[in-house]
């Protein structure tokens, strides 16, 4: 599999199932075939319940109810009002686009999909070779397994910069950062924080005791290691204590090329002669050689069919009894991604599964699924399918991930027709290259649809939909999000507006000319609303002090807010929003400086007449 992703990469194939696979593979195999558990990939001292929902990193879930208003299950409940919180963040339009916060989440990862491979060699190599060496420091935890340090050690060894040799060959340090021991997790004494490898201005360090999230496992050592990067202290601030070890033997005469490197396949003992030699048979005797391995084979085959379908069965079971021991008819969760299934199939007992996760199979064909009325999320992402069928029965399905297939026509207008409750359709990452029409045509009966994803399909790549994203808008009167981005009030608006056109069979210039008018209507109203605002607050200050009229800068206002709270009625009436209010210098005043004086003198005044308790002053 290795050399396959390799030749594919080279190929300039930089998205491939087979590289994708590797790790998996190994995590899956890390606890045997029939282990309970697996290695986590984000930390090798986590080790996780096989197939269970991803609980790291620690404390994610408490984020996703403060912020998402989740379930809390820690101990006791977090209890969090999370509207107030997405309002004290100017984060209010999410609930309007129909999103809730999750952690690692798939609409970002979508969004930047196309992107996925290309990597920033190319710009590493230029930014470390620019004359004004700005030091770029690259960090690992040691525990990390997807991202882990002996492949980024490589690849910074690989880099093909100026100063590529030098940095090879440099010694390595052990690193004890300048932090109170109290304050390192899971120290024990004498126990070094890292390892570093510098030179000019690239430094490599790894951080010992500490996974994918370094600051969250070690964040006192974070904290000094990026102390000592900003003070510019690199070699005074790492190199502690230099390892005595030869990177390469500096005589050229003991070294071999890469051609001449010992070959560990281990060589054969003997020659087809001597085989040959002392080979012997009868013509009877190679045919029943012969029938009898074409029987061998056969059998082989017949067994190892039937221990998939017995293997699939098993591993149903086991992840049933791992799931609280519960009856398979009263199961509602079932995560069975990664497993190598080539089938569907051995679901009839799930009668009120509600989500199922199939993603990174092998599944060609969708099939076996029509006992499962119940199901509100169905994930297929990374198979094989080539067409959407038999789910006719899912009358209650609300999400459907199938991205990264191998779907290439719009057969099935009449399945999703058949699933009215449908909010989330993603088809990103396949092959749909057909006539737009008819994918606008599937897009108009999906009602309910809230969030759609179609990117990385050629008929939206190769730019055969002009105008795609106004189209789909345009014809999804419900749709909240497309491609993962967040469709605001005013882009609908101007979509809907430029859609009238086209529909009523006009050309897209004259399309376009509509946009502009509706982006001239908003920009007025936002004027105008912004106009009213300014008056208000306008109004409201004047009423503090009859003499002048003065309007001040934030940072008074919020200062006299702080100094006062809200002592009266009248204080209530007052709007103290930063963004509507404007600094107007007083006729009398020759600059800002003498305004301001003038300004804390007037307000000073009118407070007096307003709260009982005469101010001492503003800061």
């Amino acid at each position: 599999m290795e050399r396959d992703c390799q030749k594919k990469l080279k190929s300039g194939n930089l998205k491939t199932g087979v590289c994708f696979s590797l790790l998996d593979d190994i995590i899956a195999q890390s606890h045997g075939a029939n282990g309970k558990t697996v290695v986590s990939q984000y930390d090798t001292r986590i080790w996780e319940i096989r197939g269970a929902s991803r609980s790291f990193p620690l404390g994610h879930k408490d984020v996703e109810t403060y912020l998402g208003g989740k379930r809390s299950h820690s101990e006791p409940p977090l209890q969090v009002d999370f509207h107030a919180v997405l309002e004290s963040i100017h984060a209010l339009e999410s609930l309007d686009a129909d999103l809730t916060y999750e952690e690692c989440t798939d609409p970002p990862y979508l969004a930047l999909a196309h992107q996925d491979g290309l990597g920033v060699v190319d710009e590493l190599v230029r930014i470390l070779d620019h004359e004004s060496k700005p030091h770029m420091m690259f960090f690992n935890g040691i525990n990390d397994l997807i991202c882990n340090h002996v492949g980024n050690e490589r690849l910074l060894d690989s880099l093909p910069w100026s100063k590529a040799s030098e940095y090879m060959q440099q010694p390595r340090h052990v690193w004890d950062a300048p932090v109170d021991p109290s304050l390192k997790n899971n120290y024990n004494g004498g126990r070094p924080d890292g390892f570093v490898k510098t030179f000019e201005n690239l430094t490599y360090i790894k951080i010992l005791e500490a996974g994918h999230m370094v600051p969250m496992d070690q964040p006192a050592v974070s904290l000094a290691m990026m102390q000592i990067l900003v003070s510019g202290q690199v070699a005074q601030g790492f190199l502690n204590s230099r390892q005595e070890i030869d990177s390469a033997d500096s005589n050229k005469e003991k070294s071999c090329s890469l051609s001449e490197c010992p070959n560990c396949v281990p060589e054969h003992t003997f020659t087809p002669s001597v085989i040959y030699d002392n080979l012997s048979l009868s013509y009877s005797d190679m045919g029943v050689i012969l029938a009898a391995f074409s029987l061998g084979i056969l059998l082989t085959c017949l067994f190892i069919r039937r221990q998939n379908t017995n293997r699939a069965k098993r591993e149903l079971i086991v992840a049933t009894e791992e799931a609280h021991d519960l009856e398979l008819s009263k199961l509602q969760r079932l995560y069975l991604d990664n497993k190598g299934f080539a089938l569907i199939q051995n679901l009839d007992d799930f009668k009120h599964l509600e989500v199922l996760h199939l993603e990174k199979n092998k599944i060609e064909k969708i099939q076996n699924l029509q006992h499962l009325t119940k199901l509100k999320y169905l994930n297929l992402a990374q198979n094989a399918i080539s067409k959407i069928e038999e789910l006719e029965c899912m009358s209650n399905l609300e999400t459907l991930i199938i991205s990264e297939n191998e779907i290439s026509m719009t057969e099935f207008v009449t399945t999703l027709t058949l699933m009215p409750k449908l909010r989330e359709l993603d088809l990103s990452m396949n092959k749909i290259n057909c006539n737009p029409e008819s994918i606008l045509r599937i897009l108009t009966d999906c009602k309910s649809l809230r969030v759609l994803s179609l990117q990385g399909n050629p008929f939206v790549s190769n730019n055969k939909m002009p105008h795609y994203r106004s189209l789909v808008i345009s014809h999804c009167k419900k749709l909240r999000q497309l491609d993962g981005r967040r469709i605001c009030s005013e882009e609908r608006r101007r979509c809907n507006a430029w859609g009238e056109v086209v529909l009523n069979g006009g050309t897209f210039d004259e399309a376009n000319e509509a946009d502009r008018q509706e982006l001239l209507k908003i920009r007025l109203e936002r004027s105008e609303k912004n106009a009213a605002i300014r008056r208000q607050s306008q109004s409201s200050i004047g009423s503090i002090s009859d003499q002048s009229k003065v309007s001040i800068g934030s940072s008074v206002l919020e200062g006299v807010k702080r100094t006062f709270g809200s002592r009266s009625s009248e204080m209530s009436r007052l709007s103290w929003s930063r963004r509507n209010i404007d600094i107007e210098l007083n006729d009398e005043a020759e600059d800002w400086e003498n305004c301001m004086k003038k300004s804390k003198s007037d307000i000073s005044m009118g407070w007096s007449r307003i709260s009982d308790n005469s101010p001492r002053g503003i800061d």
